[in-house]
Parts: structure tokens; sequence; C-alpha cells
């Protein structure tokens, strides 16, 4: 994912409903100077993030042997309510600030197993 990509298709209309979905996104520093940047902006995410009625979890979490490595844990009720996140004026901001900090390493958009 280059620094210039958001995480999704961000066209077109919501999709319905549909199941649980787990996103987990690993970011890597480009430069570790800017940790401090990174962690204002993730905490920023995080506030209103919480917020959104479709958001079951959502944090960051930093890797314990390597500082510049994080990973973001994310756990909506729905993929409409995965599209409304990615769609807010907030992500529309955040996200690509983040993502000029950062590498992308892995995304999995998984659902669970029932």
């Amino acid at each position: 994912m280059s620094e210039q990509e958001m995480p999704e298709d961000m066209s077109g209309a919501p999709p319905e409903g549909g199941p649980r979905v787990h996103y987990l996104v690993h970011l890597t520093l480009k430069e570790p100077e800017n940790a401090g940047q990174f962690i204002a902006l993730a905490r920023e995410m995080m506030t209103h993030t919480h917020r959104e009625a479709g958001c079951v979890h959502y944090e960051y979490g930093r890797d314990c042997k390597n500082g510049n490595k994080f990973v973001v844990v994310e756990q909506y009720k729905s993929e409409r309510d995965l599209w409304i996140h990615l769609h807010a004026p907030y992500s529309l901001r955040i996200i690509p600030e983040i993502m000029k900090l950062c590498k992308a390493e892995l995304v999995s958009k998984c659902h669970p197993i029932e």
C-alpha cells in the first residue's frame, strides 16, 4: 500500500449490513523520529472511532521488540460499519497523514468463523 492509497475501496455506496468484520493493519514508521506525531494521530483516531455506533473494538499496539512497528486492531459490527468508518471525515483526514509517516506491511480483513 502506498502512502497515497486508502486501505479500502473508497468509491460507491456502502454495502448492506453483512457479518462482523475484523481489520488488522501492520504499520512500520518510515522515520523513527516521527513516532510522537504518529502516536498523536493514532490517539486522535481512537478517540473518534470509539464514538462510532458500529465500532466493537479499535486500538493501536506497539511492538515490544521494535518500537517502529505498530498494529491497528479493529472490529466492526458489519461491513457497512467499516465502510462508514473509512468514509468518516476524520478518517479521510487522519489516515492519509498516518500513511505519510508509515508503510503498511500487511492489511487483513477477516470475518469470524462461526
